[in-house]
């Protein structure tokens, strides 16, 4: 005998779980946020950046640009270094394996006396 499931209705859509944008954010009711209605009724001038200041953003940026290069030249060298260290460290391993080796032979020979 066959069961037959009644069909589960849709969940019902959650009407006002979060507030509208309109009731947190001040400005306009129903229109734009303060901050953005202002904008509008800026004067183009108002925007712009004076000579001294676009000067000093554009050094800001050069400063920054020079420390970036600096510390990257600094990783450089602390990567070289590391891997320098790594290579002398293995070349050291090999060496001490290679007379492990060559000592091996020596003192399982019956006829090696010390």
């Amino acid at each position: 005998m066959e069961h037959v499931v009644a069909p589960v209705p849709p969940p019902r859509a959650s009407e006002n779980v979060l507030p509208r944008a309109e009731a947190w954010l001040p400005g306009v009711p129903g229109g734009a946020p303060a901050w953005a209605t202002n904008l509008g009724t800026e004067l183009p001038s108002d925007l712009e950046l004076s000579e001294e200041q676009r000067l000093q953003v554009c050094k800001e940026l050069v400063d920054l640009q020079i420390k970036n290069q600096r510390l990257q030249e600094q990783h450089d060298a602390e990567i070289f270094e590391l891997k320098s260290e790594v290579l002398w460290l293995e070349s050291r391993m090999l060496e001490l394996e290679l007379q492990g080796v060559q000592a091996a032979p020596a003192e399982a020979d019956p006829r090696h006396h010390p």
